[in-house]
């Protein structure tokens, strides 16, 4: 059941399903596994202030239309009194709340814009005769690809631009596009087991970039992908108990435990690799043919090699495809180059987040390709060689390179594995950042940066290499490479505080510079990654102290815009003389955004970004009251128990004493903390 208020706080509710695992044999008897297909005809009695809605046509049409034959856990319906938004058509519609009605107009447009892309790419006309998109407040997750009456989160389907970010809205569209596409993925051809789930959610996390990209081409998205699907999957995936893309599903236990970051983002970046390896047209033909010969039945992995072998003249892409799927993780390439011969040795090993554990034995198919000072074309990214896994070593000669030309692996960062270099190869690629930066591409100074600083973590390098490589960021201007930066410099000044090491400093002469080409001032016309980069460098300059960004802050305190709020929050506890609560400017903002729930779910970007901000507090005092505050319950601020929860986190990550600050409190006052629980 779910629940939303009017403005005048009448509640109302609203009954949806979500049958996603095994959830349908909780309402009627089944075969409630996902290789088991039927048909459903849905009828549903309900009081007349409401209405109801499933899968097929509206209940009211001249006669009840079953399924086409599908999964159990696809099976959908509603009774609510949301209002509709429907194309001129009627074939396609946004459902919410009545108030929200007016934040529906862009998923309706995107929405369809995104189904016509599908429908071309794959040659497959979308199933059913209908489709609705529906929000709600409170649903369990992001959304659900319910066959033909997806469900989402409201704040994945519902775009008001006076408090949506840009970064929201992006994520906001490709997760229409993500439940787009499972419905050739997933629904229409359907991974025969959840060990093989995998089929249906890397396709759909790959395509949700690969679709909307051609609908925006300007926000960059397959760059994108490399630092938000692929490094994310590669931070987790160097777990030394990591699983593999096959891992046997027996157990409930097992079921509820598949949705990691595995099949969704893993599995696009295997796919995504396999696609350069044979080519993007082949693949497509591969694709097209798959869900033909698969559609309305159930797939396992082999069906999918054989398509592409199909395609791809013989090549055995089951033997490289499946060397992905069945082994966990991945590997790290190490080169090394004999100068004086001008070959370099190429080597695969197992990629282990560790320093002091023995590296399991697993080995791959590798592709390889690479780009030289003398021939920087990262454009082609298919592979020019390939590491076997029976050979992890080979040697390419590089007859053209001098010893004053760099080598840089993986263009665009195509392949899902990380690269590390010879001490002077790194040394010749820092040189050429910090004079032609756009000579490497933005992908690969991603990637670059990301591998840097995960090796010298795990202590495969000396943090001298990525921190030399760093200061090429002054002259940086994509926002890709550096959110990939910010990650890993905050990462590391969190650590370093409290010592003598002069790392503020250093990072402040390095952020100062990107903040003056980008500052506060955001034009209605700027381009979608100015804005995203924008976000980003003016919340880390804040923290940092960087002078001019906290003086800045403070003259947007009454012009608030989504994309820099964190910033402007920041920026004004940085430079309070206030030393206790409650805080002129945030007492009022927070009893109006916890003042009921309707309230609550409609500022929750604003809470969110308030509290958070409470990581920027410098004082003392300030933090010692803010804490007394969580366990005092003001009763003009209705704070929920995760909220205190997060203030805590917030208070004790703001400065090298506000652990010990949290932790001495903590001790204090125990007793009332626990009680209060």
């Amino acid at each position: 059941m779910s629940y939303y208020w009017t403005e005048d706080g009448q509640k109302h509710q609203a009954a949806t399903t979500f049958l996603a695992s095994i959830y349908a044999r909780m309402i009627f008897p089944c075969y409630d596994e996902p290789h088991y297909k039927a048909t459903f005809t849905v009828s549903i009695t309900h009081s007349n202030k409401y209405h109801a809605l499933s899968n097929m046509q509206p209940f009211n049409a001249p006669e009840i239309v079953p399924t086409p034959k599908m999964s159990t856990y696809l099976l959908a319906f509603i009774v609510s009194d949301f209002s509709e938004n429907p194309n001129s058509a009627e074939n396609f519609s946004i459902y919410s709340q009545p108030e929200h009605l007016y934040m529906t107009n862009y998923s309706l447009t995107i929405g369809q814009q995104s189904l016509r892309k599908l429908e071309e790419y794959f040659e497959a006309p979308f199933q059913l005769p209908k489709l609705d998109l529906v929000a709600f407040d409170d649903f369990l997750m992001g959304a659900m690809e319910n066959w033909g009456l997806i469900t989402f989160l409201s704040s994945r389907l519902l775009y008001d631009e006076a408090t949506v970010t840009t970064k929201s809205l992006q994520q906001m569209t490709k997760t229409i596009t993500h439940e787009l596409v499972h419905q050739w993925f997933g629904n229409e051809v359907t991974a025969e087991w959840w060990s093989e789930i995998w089929l249906n959610e890397g396709f759909a996390t790959f395509y949700e970039d690969v679709i909307t990209d051609q609908l925006y081409p300007e926000w960059e998205l397959m760059d994108q992908f490399v630092v938000h699907t692929q490094q994310n999957a590669m931070e987790r995936d160097a777990s030394l108990n990591a699983r593999s893309m096959a891992d046997n599903i027996e157990t409930l236990d097992d079921i509820w435990g598949v949705y990691t970051y595995i099949p969704y983002q893993k599995a696009a970046s295997v796919i995504r690799m396999i696609q350069n390896v044979v080519s993007k047209e082949a693949f497509k033909d591969a694709i097209k043919s798959y869900i033909k010969a698969m559609s309305y039945s159930s797939a396992v992995p082999q069906n999918l090699y054989d398509h592409l072998e199909n395609n791809t003249y013989g090549i055995r892409i089951d033997r490289i495809f499946s060397s992905w799927v069945e082994n966990p993780g991945y590997p790290l390439i190490t080169v090394t180059r004999d100068y004086q011969n001008r070959v370099m040795e190429i080597t695969q090993r197992r990629f282990i987040a560790s320093e002091d554990v023995e590296v399991p034995q697993n080995r791959y198919y590798v592709p390889i390709n690479y780009a030289t000072a003398k021939y920087p074309d990262f454009s082609n990214t298919e592979p020019i060689n390939v590491i076997f896994p029976e050979l992890p070593t080979i040697s390419i000669a590089l007859p053209d390179e001098g010893n004053d030309d760099w080598v840089i692996l993986n263009k665009r960062a195509t392949y899902y594995y990380r690269v590390n270099y010879d001490t002077e190869n790194w040394q010749l690629i820092t040189e050429s950042l910090y004079s032609e930066p756009t000579t490497i591409a933005v992908a690969n100074r991603a990637q670059l940066l990301d591998d840097a600083f995960t090796l010298a973590n795990y202590g495969q390098v000396p943090y001298k290499i990525p921190l030399d490589l760093v200061k090429y960021l002054r002259n940086e201007t994509d926002y890709i490479p550096v959110t990939v930066a910010i990650k890993h410099i905050r990462h590391l000044e969190q650590i370093l505080r409290g010592t003598d090491i002069l790392f503020r400093k250093f990072l402040q002469g390095i952020v100062t510079n990107i903040y003056n080409q980008v500052t506060f001032n955001e034009g209605r016309g700027d381009p979608h990654l100015k804005k995203m980069l924008r976000s980003e460098v003016t919340k880390f300059a804040c923290e940092m102290e960087v002078e001019e960004c906290i003086e800045d802050s403070i003259q947007y305190l009454d012009n608030v815009i989504p994309n820099t709020r964190p910033a402007v929050f920041c920026g004004y506890l940085k430079k309070t003389e206030e030393s206790s609560w409650p805080l002129q400017l945030y007492y009022f903002k927070l009893s109006e955004y916890t003042r009921t729930e309707r309230s609550r779910r409609k500022y929750s970007q604003e809470l969110g970004d308030i509290i958070a901000s409470f990581s920027c507090v410098n004082s003392q005092s300030l933090r010692s009251s803010i804490l007394q505050m969580t366990l005092n319950k003001d009763p003009n601020i209705n704070f929920l128990p995760g909220d205190y929860n997060d203030i805590f986190a917030a208070i004790i990550s703001s400065d090298q004493y506000s652990i010990t600050e949290g932790l001495e409190f903590f001790a204090q006052f125990y007793n009332e903390i626990e009680g209060a629980n």
